[in-house]
């Protein structure tokens, strides 16, 4: 037998006229209940303060400063990307933001072996750089970027002190960071046979440094990463008490804007 084809839409036409059909859609109540079913949820998650995210928002961020750069004169934005890997951020927001090539300068800070294995394609883009340590890192950054990377670093307090000291970035975003509400702890991450220091952060804590600092939150969003096959986190083996289902987004701005 074969499997009929479903479709949501059927039919080209070249104006409402030809399609005829139901004009009452958005008055039946199949319609009505599954809106009054959603914005329960939206609700109940704004009521709890949830939020969801698939994006890393650096994109965003990156695109609204560009435009808001170009009005104040032109200047280029400059972005450090901490722990950025090979630049998948990178080709991720010059996809998204084409005008990024050309008006960002962008610095990926990660160690020199992932560099060097790096494809010779990446280091092609003029306004791309790789460096290994942030002694080489001169001058003002507009954002500091830190995607899944903060959590790895023990004396985590002290580098984002020491970021924002040396570079007085306009913002902070950060993209998969494992803070919750939960007590900050330090787990092993089981990585193919291996067993990586991670840290598990309190997020009151998280932003009470960032306040301290002078920054204040502009975003903030729960991240629905696919791990072995899992949106949520699967961390199941740990106390309930210190278990998160996701990991968040957040986005800070400054006082030096």
């Amino acid at each position: 037998m074969t499997q009929e084809i479903f479709s949501v839409w059927e039919g080209v036409y070249s104006n409402f006229a030809e399609v005829g059909g139901d004009t009452g859609v958005f008055e039946s109540d199949h319609w009505i209940n599954r809106q009054k079913e959603k914005l329960q949820r939206a609700i109940e998650d704004f009521k709890s303060g949830l939020a969801y995210s698939k994006d890393y928002p650096l994109s965003l961020v990156v695109a609204m400063l560009i435009d808001e750069q170009r009005e104040g004169g032109g200047q280029r934005v400059k972005v450090l990307d901490f722990g950025g890997g090979m630049g998948l951020q990178y080709l991720d927001l010059i996809t998204k933001v084409p005008s990024a090539e050309e008006l960002v300068d962008y610095t990926i800070l990660d160690n020199e072996k992932l560099i060097d294995a790096t494809c010779g394609c990446m280091k092609q883009f003029k306004n791309l750089s790789f460096v290994t340590t942030l002694s080489v890192v001169r001058g003002d950054m507009d954002i500091v970027h830190m995607g899944s990377s903060l959590q790895y670093v023990e004396k985590w307090q002290g580098l984002l002190a020491e970021l924002n000291e040396k570079f007085r970035p306009k913002y902070f975003v950060f993209s998969d960071l494992l803070a919750g509400d939960i007590p900050t702890f330090v787990s092993a991450q089981v990585y193919f046979g291996q067993r990586c220091p991670v840290n598990m952060l309190n997020k009151e804590e998280f932003t009470e440094l960032l306040f301290g600092f002078g920054f204040k939150v502009l975003y903030c969003s729960l991240f629905k990463a696919a791990i072995l096959g899992y949106e949520y986190l699967p961390n199941q083996a740990l106390p309930e008490q210190y278990q998160m289902e996701y990991s968040c987004h957040m986005v800070f701005k400054g006082a030096y804007n």
